[in-house]
């Protein structure tokens, strides 16, 4: 047999199933800051198997809300308050189904966003 660092958070079946297939697995029951940490590792490792598949997959889309659900779960988060939230927001500011991008934006002194677009000068560069 040959020997494979994994170091990865999987679904809890997976190893079951992984030792069915003749596999040695080692796993380990993560504490809650670990737990946490590997979860936005793995929202990333989900994320970019998304974006740089050549097609969207049920597959990739389920496993992606899998692990928003997980992460939800893990704050104290139920699905009702989410999707409460999740309505409330879209009432309020609407969806993203118009395609809308802004490119430029000119803020005037005094509005609420100045001071928090210029504290991120690497995200909203200022133009000169």
């Amino acid at each position: 047999m040959r020997k494979f660092v994994y170091n990865k958070l999987v679904r809890d079946k997976i190893p079951i199933l992984m030792a069915a297939q003749g596999e040695v697995v080692e796993v380990r029951t993560l504490g809650e800051r670990e737990y946490r940490t590997e979860l936005f590792s793995k929202l990333g490792e989900e994320v970019t198997e998304l974006t740089t598949s050549a097609d969207v997959g049920l597959d990739d889309v389920v496993d992606l809300l899998e692990v928003i659900g997980n992460i939800a779960t893990n704050a104290g988060l139920t699905e009702a308050q989410i999707k409460a939230a999740q309505n409330s927001k879209r009432e309020t500011y609407g969806s993203f189904g118009k395609r809308q991008f802004v490119g430029t934006v000119e803020i005037p002194e005094g509005n609420e966003w100045l001071d928090y677009l210029r504290a991120n000068p690497e995200r909203y560069p200022e133009i000169l």
